[in-house]
């Protein structure tokens, strides 16, 4: 079991605020998530224009613990930049992220949830496929527009 139930709780998730903008940053910094160049808040920004996608915050009473940046087309929802504060983990708070994550997706008419691992994160690995999720046969490319 990934659980350690010390005690700390998440109390709520929010949609993001632009005044949680330097607290979802930090997060970020701290998770080893934060891309460079300032595509982050790029992300962020890109997220918060469209109804297709949402980023939420997990807060434990007003301290910003976790984020889940969650997007989706007509076929699949993504999960991005789930992130827990490291002193949170191990509490159930990714977990919630991801299954509130799923209902929103679930509301926009989404039928399955995608999420992208690095193959060697092996912790990240277990996460999901203790949450149900499955490995795919996909293979995903990128290129970059300029």
């Amino acid at each position: 079991s990934f659980m350690k139930h010390d005690g700390k709780q998440l109390t709520s998730i929010q949609r993001y605020h632009s005044s949680d903008k330097d607290n979802v940053m930090a997060l970020w910094k701290l998770c080893d998530l934060a891309r460079s160049n300032g595509q982050s808040l790029h992300d962020i920004q890109a997220c918060i224009r469209t109804s297709s996608s949402e980023l939420f915050v997990g807060r434990s009473d007003k301290m910003l613990v976790g984020t889940a940046m969650v997007g989706c087309n007509w076929a699949a929802g993504w999960v991005y930049y789930l992130a827990v504060h490291p002193e949170w983990r191990l509490n159930g708070i990714g977990r919630r992220l991801i299954h509130h994550s799923e209902a929103w997706a679930k509301e926009q008419g989404v039928l399955k949830i995608w999420v992208e691992i690095s193959p060697s994160h092996l912790i990240a690995r277990g996460f999901y496929r203790c949450l149900g999720f499955e490995n795919t046969s996909s293979f995903i490319m990128q290129k970059f527009l300029k």
